[in-house]
């Protein structure tokens, strides 16, 4: 029993370095006056641009892969609405096959921190994701604010569009952090009823050095087992 109990414990020790060994540095909404957003850190991906058009609107999605010196990815997804669009609902970044967006142990890729990045160089004045004000979302939307499932991060936006064929684009820019490196995965764009998919950069296999340190955890207990037996035996 107590050797049992000392398996789990490693293991335990070795899932909760992989989930908090690289700690969030920003939360919630951010004004980012850099231009990419270096204040997320180095510019490793991107940028990435995909066209996301239907008969509703015709939009554009860049994204943009950070990463802070301490295996904190950031991972800014712009979306541009043009002219002549009808409003957009939900933007979902999505990665098929792997657990990358939830939490707990069983998914070391669990998104850290989210949120909208303000100011007039990512984001229009008055667009928001409607978490503040629920009343704001649009008709067709799902939860306010941002929501996380097994392979998907959608947030749902409040006040992109309707533009007229002689406005001004309209720009969203959101971000999720992650502990893992960018894979391509999709992005989609919706207006309660009319989806486009396109690819894009999104949270992808863990770190090596996060399974490293589960491999060297697991094996530490392995000897620890073999030597309580071979002394059991003595």
């Amino acid at each position: 029993m107590r050797i049992r109990k000392l398996i789990v414990c490693l293991s335990a020790l070795a899932f909760m370095a992989i989930v908090l060994g690289a700690q969030p540095a920003l939360a919630g909404d951010v004004d980012c006056s850099t231009t990419p957003a270096t204040c997320f850190g180095s510019l490793v991906a991107g940028p990435y641009s995909t066209n996301l058009d239907t008969s509703a609107f015709t939009g554009n999605e860049t994204t943009n892969v950070y990463e802070n010196g301490s295996n904190v990815y950031t991972y800014v997804y712009t979306f541009t609405l043009s002219p002549g669009s009808s409003d957009v609902a939900e933007i979902t970044a999505s990665a098929y096959g792997y657990d990358t967006f939830n939490g707990g142990p069983s998914a070391p890729g669990s998104i850290l921190n989210w949120g909208v990045l303000t100011g007039s160089a990512y984001t229009t004045s008055g667009v928001n994701d409607c978490g503040d004000d629920p009343s704001q979302c649009p008709s067709g939307s799902g939860s306010p604010g941002f929501t996380f499932g097994a392979g998907s991060y959608l947030t749902n936006v409040a006040n992109l569009g309707p533009i007229g064929s002689g406005g001004t684009a309209e720009i969203y820019t959101f971000y999720g952090q992650s502990p893992l490196p960018p894979i391509m995965g999709t992005i989609s764009a919706q207006d309660g009823g009319t989806a486009v998919y396109g690819p894009q950069y999104v949270p992808g296999t863990p770190e090596p050095a996060s399974l490293a340190l589960l491999g060297t955890a697991l094996f530490g207990a392995g000897l620890l087992l073999r030597r309580r037996l071979y002394a059991g035996k003595s």
